[in-house]
């Protein structure tokens, strides 16, 4: 037979009044995950990167020194986390990708703008009044048509 647990709150001998509580806080658990080779098309040439599923270091620090790292390290902007092509198939060579990885992952990103670009053409007038919602609301000017660039390096 199963006994159930009773809940703690049911008890005579603890006290929850407003002058018991505080609040305390330990130590945090930061992952490192591996920067791999990806599959975003969303790059705009070269290979993708991504992280990893299986965390590859774990650390274990207090608040206090994690807020101090915070504070004399601040967090990089989009900007800052953006790498050329060249960077990131130099990062994945140094990894261990071979250059046939990296330039058949390249291929295939590629291949996928592509099939993106194609379907949409035609496609633009469908969608035309959503691109364009906020365009002449915001001003009494006609809206202009949008340009949808597209490059192919290489």
């Amino acid at each position: 037979m199963i006994k159930q647990q009773e809940s703690i709150l049911k008890h005579d001998d603890i006290s929850l009044s407003t002058s018991d509580k505080e609040v305390c806080w330990g130590s945090i658990v930061l992952y490192e995950f591996p920067s791999i080779l990806g599959d975003n098309p969303s790059v705009s040439s070269g290979a993708p990167l991504t992280i990893g599923w299986k965390h590859s270091k774990t650390e274990q620090i207090g608040i206090d020194y994690y807020e101090y790292l915070r504070r004399s390290n601040p967090r990089r902007t989009r900007r800052q986390l953006i790498q050329d092509a060249g960077a990131r198939g130099s990062f994945l060579l140094s990894q261990g990708y071979t250059l046939n990885d990296i330039l058949k992952s390249s291929e295939e990103i590629d291949k996928i703008k592509e099939s993106r670009r194609a379907n949409m053409k035609g496609r633009f007038e469908n969608f035309k009044g959503v691109f364009m919602m906020n365009a002449h609301v915001k001003s009494n000017k006609k809206p202009s048509e949008p340009r949808i660039l597209a490059a192919k390096s290489g």
